[in-house]
């Protein structure tokens, strides 16, 4: 999330002239007194001074995300066939799937001699495997580099 300061110039309503009738100016805004000497309908904004605005504070955030790194997992091995609309189960047509169980994570600060390791644990699926599920391994190490 970033935040943006937009600074714009006060523009006030009498910067342009008003409708004309005729050829005669029935505005009864009042015009500045430059606005004889350049364009009609253009709008000219002036500054106040050449000076370089000064903040009174400022204000910086950064946060940085962890580069965690995946040491090893532990996987169910299924196997998960097609279900036809009546419910009926077509074991020609399937999908070989590994379901994570649980996660390893080096989890470690930049710091020299440190060694976290956090475990993240998920459901497993062979626990209440649906009907067109086959668990074909379970607790399967897989090993990171």
């Amino acid at each position: 999330m970033t935040f943006e300061v937009v600074v714009r110039p006060a523009v006030f309503p009498n910067i342009r002239p008003g409708p004309r009738t005729s050829g005669v100016s029935t505005s009864t805004r009042a015009q500045p007194a430059s606005s004889a000497t350049t364009n009609p309908g253009m709008a000219t904004i002036h500054g106040a001074s050449g000076r370089y605005l000064e903040l009174p504070y400022s204000v910086s955030f950064s946060t940085s995300t962890p580069k965690y790194k995946e040491k090893k997992r532990r996987v169910d091995e299924g196997r998960v066939y097609q279900k036809k609309d009546d419910g009926s189960i077509e074991k020609e047509n399937f999908v070989d799937v590994q379901s994570a169980n649980k996660l390893w994570m080096d989890t470690s600060q930049i710091r020299a001699g440190t060694n976290i390791t956090t475990k993240y644990t998920y459901t497993s699926l062979a626990n209440d495997p649906p009907d067109n599920v086959e668990i074909r391994r379970r607790n399967v190490m897989i090993y990171g580099s």
